[in-house]
């Protein structure tokens, strides 16, 4: 089964997620697309180290200090915060 990843998008059209990990070295920025892709083939069963749950809707993918947050929606698609 694969998970849909959608990056959130502000009512301005605003997508901080992606500013965000462009702001990132190239190094960290590898290792958050690669926490993406394992999210786009296991949702948020990756587990730890790459994520956590943090409340009952609410996950992180983790990055060496660097916390992208995401949400289970419809049990198939992930949004990025």
């Amino acid at each position: 089964m694969t998970w849909n990843v959608i990056v959130f998008e502000s009512e301005r059209g605003e997508k901080l997620v992606e500013e965000f990990i462009k702001s990132l070295s190239p190094s960290t920025k590898a290792k958050v697309i690669h926490g993406i892709d394992l999210l786009e083939k296991h949702g948020p069963y990756v587990g730890m180290p790459h994520t956590r749950k943090v409340s009952n809707l609410l996950y992180e993918l983790r990055v060496r200090g660097k916390e992208v947050s995401f949400t289970d929606l419809k049990r198939r698609s992930k949004k990025l915060h």
